[in-house]
This record gives structure tokens, sequence and C-alpha cells, in this order.
């Protein structure tokens, strides 16, 4: 746009926007406030800036302190392709009540804020005038005194920081782009200032506090690594490792639907040592909940495979603040979290030789088939080498509702399944299992095995289904709705260890969990687009005695919740 200047005086000192202000103050007494809704403020006195126009061209201004703003790109970013028809001077008209409303009224020969300086407007304020210059010097102070191991100064520099923020920057101009860009610019950079704090915070041992806070970010940005991290150590210090690898199962959906990526190496890092039970603090985790009333929380979980709507977190003390499940064994190799001695079971304190305490008993466990056959056999192994003395009885069940059954009627003693959406008692994490697509061996896929193939690829097939009384059924029926279609069905079998047999027999691909593969297998096997997860866990309706103790440790050590050999082709951010 081509834009003639014209000059119009704008020396008088009188008009709307004047308020009584102390004669002695200067320009420096004047103080704008961006972070929020935009107002100014002299000494003790608001101002009075005019109308929401006058309040956007005073933002433009705002956003570019000591510097010349051309006219012609003002009034282009006030109106852009619909302007005034005579546009220079309804500019200069915002100018003079803008002046008025500013300019300390010491007299008329004050140096004003706000002047003419060609080609355009110059806002002569220093940076400490604006809070959101404030903010950012702040933010790069803490930011230094962090990464100086100075976690304390840190903590209130930041502190002092997000205090500023009061609401989100230019709100009520989103509609003007420069300062849509400026408020993005903004909320980046208060992002960095919430994660940085919360490092320094943890750092200071100061972990409910960065989990209460960190919660409501984590819903509104599930996908920003740093912060998700955060949060899961944070969660993790205090206890409440299931609700933290919930946040990581919502973030790794949202990362897969979103932009076909996995989790990046550092959150997967921070993953691996909330399920290895380590505090940033190298603080043990107690195996048991303090006595007292248990309560059950409502946690809202979203867009993950596994976990939907709300899950009830149980198992807390009353007056805790947190869900916190009972934390057991971790699932790490042969790595377990340090544990204080007052923690330590029966089954962890030494033989006479030294070794592990030899246990007698009969340990009734209810499961489901698919973990029996994919997940258990290394573990009982094991177990049956170094506890011979245990005798384990195994019950095969079709579902979770069936395995919740056996315990509450006293037929099992202990359950390993998925992790249970609503439990009142002791829960124990065991890790994440990764579902396959297996396809015949004549499918016509022409994809490489191994690579992630999406359910709208598959429209046209007939699958192996399983019967839906099984739990693992909805696996497959969700998975395929979500990609808009309802699977054909070649056959159905209630048995989970059938699925992959019939496949291979040419029937029709099938969804199971990668441990069911059986050894050697010859079908084709692929990564479903998106991933498709589950989270294990042993359970019971109390307590577990030392035998059930010693199972659980033994199933987290020489369990394979995820095969040898599978690997993910989508390359890690």
């Amino acid at each position: 746009m081509s834009v003639r200047e014209t000059t119009i005086p704008l020396d008088s000192c009188e008009g709307v926007g004047t308020v009584n202000r102390p004669a002695a103050a200067g320009p420096s007494a004047l103080r704008l406030r961006v972070l929020g809704q935009i107002s100014a403020r002299y000494g003790a006195s608001d101002l009075v800036l005019g109308p929401r126009r006058h309040r956007a061209l005073l933002a433009l201004l705002t956003i570019r302190p000591g510097r010349v703003v051309p006219t012609g790109l003002l009034i282009e970013e006030l109106w852009g392709a619909a302007p005034p028809r005579r546009p220079v001077a309804t500019l200069q008209t915002y100018v003079s009540h803008l002046r008025r409303a500013l300019d300390p009224v010491t007299g008329c020969k004050s140096p004003s804020v706000l002047n003419y300086r060609a080609p355009g407007y110059i806002l002569q304020l220093s940076p400490e005038q604006v809070d959101a210059h404030r903010f950012e010097t702040l933010v790069r102070s803490g930011r230094r005194l962090l990464d100086g191991q100075d976690a304390s100064g840190a903590r209130d520099a930041l502190t002092e920081a997000l205090s500023l923020w009061d609401g989100c920057p230019y709100q009520e101009f989103e509609e003007l782009p420069v300062l849509a860009d400026e408020y993005a610019r903004l909320e980046q950079v208060r992002l960095t200032a919430v994660e940085s704090l919360a490092q320094a915070r943890l750092t200071l041992g100061e972990a409910a506090a960065v989990a209460t806070e960190l919660a409501p970010e984590a819903r509104r940005y599930p996908m920003r690594e740093h912060l998700i991290g955060h949060l899961m150590t944070a969660l993790s210090d205090i206890g409440c490792q299931a609700e933290a690898l919930r946040v990581y199962e919502r973030t790794r959906a949202c990362l897969a639907e979103e932009f076909g990526v996995d989790a990046g190496a550092e959150l997967k890092r921070v993953h691996a040592a909330v399920l290895r039970q380590e505090s940033r603090r190298r603080t043990a985790v107690p195996a048991v909940a303090a006595p007292g009333p248990v309560v059950s929380v409502r946690v809202p979980v979203r867009g993950s495979e596994v976990f939907r709507g709300e899950v009830d977190v149980v198992g807390v003390p009353a007056g805790s603040g947190c869900p916190c499940p009972v934390p057991g064994p971790s699932l790490s190799g042969a790595q377990h979290g340090a544990v204080r001695p007052d923690d330590v079971s029966p089954a962890d304190r030494p033989g006479d030789d030294g070794g592990p305490r030899r246990l007698t008993g009969v340990l009734r466990v209810a499961t489901l088939q698919s973990i029996s056959i994919g997940v258990m056999p290394p573990a009982l192994r094991i177990l049956n080498r170094e506890q011979p003395g245990i005798r384990l009885v195994l019950t095969e069940y079709i579902n979770a509702g069936e395995l919740h059954a056996a315990l509450e009627s006293g037929e099992a003693d202990l359950a390993v399944g998925p992790l249970p959406d609503m439990w009142h008692h002791p829960v124990h994490l065991l890790g994440t299992e990764e579902f396959v697509i297996v396809l015949p061996p004549d499918d016509p896929c022409t994809l490489p095995v191994g690579t992630r193939v999406p359910f709208s690829a598959l429209r046209d097939r007939k699958w192996v289904r399983l019967a839906p009384r099984n739990g693992l059924a909805r696996f497959l029926d969700e998975a395929c709705a979500a990609a808009g279609f309802r699977p054909s069905t070649a056959i159905y079998t209630e048995q989970s260890a059938a699925a992959p047999l019939l496949t291979l027999s040419g029937l029709g691909p099938s969804l199971i969990p990668a441990n069911m593969l059986p050894p050697h297998f010859a079908g084709r096997v692929f990564l479903p687009e998106p991933p498709i997860r589950r989270t294990l866990a042993a359970y019971s309706c109390g307590r577990p005695d030392a035998v059930a103790t010693a199972f659980i440790e033994t199933l987290v050590a020489g369990a394979h919740i995820m095969p040898p050999g599978l690997v993910d082709p989508v390359p890690r951010r």
C-alpha cells in the first residue's frame, strides 16, 4: 500500500484520557501491561486508553519499543485490506488520543513518550516500563542461574517472571496477525519458563508442587516433551507411577496421531526411569502406601489407545493429595529401584546361604491366555529354579472382568493382566505391551515386513477376529472404527493363541500382542499405525504376602513384555 504522509498539529495538552497524576513525576513513572488485557498505569493511577482501535495501535507500538514504525505499516497492520477513507488522518487522530492519555501532565513542554519521527511513530519507553520485557529479562536470568547450578536463585527469578503473567497477551486483538504472532512467541517463552521452573524445583525436592502446577499445562500441551518429562518425574518422585505412565501413553499417542512419530529419546529415558522407580533425588519409593483411609480419585485421561475417558486411580492415603497406586517392582531387566530397609519384603531378605530367602507355599494366579503364553514363561522358569518350594496354580481367563471376579471371590490370590481401570487395592506396574498386525504369507500388501501399516490400508480384508467376550477383541474394533470402517470377519475365535495360527493358514490378518507370536513364526508381521499398546500390572485384594511378592519380583525380572527383535521403524525425534 502506498500512503502519503501529512502533518496535523498534535501539541494540544487537553482532551480525553487525562487523569490526575503527580506533578513531580516524569515519563519514567509510566508502566504498560500487556500480559493480560492491555492497560497503562502512571504512578498509582490507571490511565484511560480509549477505544479498542486506540489500544490496538498502542499494542503495535509496544511490541517495538524505541523503534520507528512506518505509518504505512501501522495502517496495514491495523486495517489490513479495508482501511478507512482517510487512513493517515485517522491514524493521527488515534496517536493524538494516545499521546494525551500517556504523557504526564507536567506542562506542554514535557517530552512525550509517543512521537512522530519520519517515516512513522516511535514509542520511547525503556524495557523496564513494559511488563512483557521485564518478564523476558527475568526468564533469561532464571535460565542463566539454572545453567550455573543455582537452582534456588533460578526458582526465585522464574517465579517472579511468571507472577507477571496475568493472562494471554494481546488476546483481544487476535484478528491482527502481527499481534497474534507476538502472543504465540510470548507463550513459548512462558512455557520455557514453566519448564525451567519445574526443573529448578525438582532439583530442590519440590516434586509435589511441580506435579500440581504442571498437570493443567500438560493437558493443554500434551506433545511438549520437556514439560511432560518434568511432570512424569514429579509424579514418580511422589510415588504416583501409574499416573506418570498414563501421562506418557497420552503423549506418545498424540505424537503418533498428529505427526506419525514416537516420543523423543529424552522422554523415553524419563519413561524408563519411572519404570525403574528411579527418583530424581534417588530416594526410595515406599513399597506400600502409608496406613490410613483409602480414597478414590478420578483422573481424566485422553488420547491413548489404552486409556480412554476417566480412570480411577486408587490406593491413595487420605490427605496425600495425589492419586498414587502402591508401586511395585519395576520392569527393567534385572534392575530394581532402590528400597529402604524397612520396605524390604520377606522375599528380599537373604537366606542362610546369602542368596534369596527360600519360601514355600501355594500361589493361585489368575491371568489371560495372551499373558500366560507370551509374557510369563521366562519368569516361571526362573521362579521354578530359585523358589522350588512355591507351587504355582495358574488359571487362564478370557477378559479382565473375569480376573477381577476371581480375586474378589477368593478363587485367586493374585491377578496379572491389563492395568485395571478401577481397583481399590495395591497395583504393581509391570510394563507396556506392543500390539502387531499379522498378515498371511500370501497377503497382497507390498510394504516391507516390520513397517507401520495404517488400518485404512487393510479396509478390504477379512479378519481373524477374537470373540467379543475376549478382552483383546476391542483393540481391533476401536482401531478400525478410528479408521472409518468396521472390520469384516473371516472367522471368530475365543482363544487368543489361535489367532496367529489361523492367520498363518491364510484366513486373514489378525491383531495380537507381539509376545504371542510363536517362535520362528512364518507369517508377515507389521506394526500398526497408530501404535496400539497396553500397560500390564499385577494386583491383589490386599498387600501381597512373601510368596506373592517373590512371584511379582521374578515376573518383573524375567518376563518378556517387549519381545526381542521387535523394532519400530518410525524415525525418532
